[in-house]
């Protein structure tokens, strides 16, 4: 009888770890945020600073970004996980876009940042339609391959990119890549990437725009 009654709490409990794990789709993050977010819930903003002169380059963002704000929306779509068991379901992803024209066609950049990611583009892109850009995401891609976020990016890295480009460039979508710097943004553009990226560094936008553009595929 103990026997039994032994094999029955372990059946219970084996049961009950994989409703947790599979059925139910288990957050545990959902129950350590209490704990992971406890202390001070709001601060009252504290005046800016004065930012004096602002640049050409950082005048032209603040136009940009005044010019393009209504037209950011926020995106809900479906994604589809796996669960410890290799199981798929299918969830809910969020994003933001921008709305390009009055017809309401919104720009939509992917990231890629794992290596599965890259090895499944081509059927990523077979499957989607509409998508604006394609943006390899060099930091996460790194931590996923076990490799320090180093800037410029790690050379297995660095190839990972390069084979997103490839498959962009083959298929006719513009691929992103962010720079730090000037000489940074002239190096992507001479890659082929057609989307820059970059934080308010003097002089960058102008030397991107003085940048031949590369061709498109036919």
């Amino acid at each position: 009888m103990r026997f039994l009654r032994s094999f029955a709490w372990a059946a219970a409990m084996a049961a009950a770890f994989v409703y947790i794990t599979s059925v139910a789709h288990w957050d545990v993050a959902r129950f350590l945020r209490p704990v992971t977010s406890a202390g001070r819930l709001w601060m009252e903003p504290a005046a800016a600073a004065s930012a004096g002169t602002y640049t050409a380059d950082e005048q032209n963002n603040i136009e940009i970004y005044k010019s393009t704000r209504e037209a950011t929306v926020s995106i809900t779509s479906i994604v589809y996980q796996q669960d410890w068991f290799f199981g798929t379901y299918e969830g809910k992803g969020a994003g933001s876009g921008f709305i390009v024209n009055p017809d309401g066609e919104i720009l939509i950049v992917a990231l890629i940042e794992s290596r599965r990611g890259v090895e499944n583009l081509e059927r990523i892109l077979d499957a989607t339609n509409g998508i604006g850009a394609i943006w390899p995401g060099p930091g996460d891609m790194a931590t996923d391959m076990g490799l320090a976020v180093t800037q410029p990016p790690h050379p297995e890295v660095e190839e990972q990119l390069a084979q997103v480009l490839t498959i962009c460039s083959s298929r006719g979508v513009p691929c992103a890549a962010a720079a730090v710097s000037v000489e940074d943004a002239v190096a992507r553009v001479a890659q082929g990437f057609q989307v820059i990226l970059t934080p308010l560094v003097r002089g960058a936008a102008a030397a991107v725009r003085a940048q031949p553009h590369p061709v498109r595929p036919t």
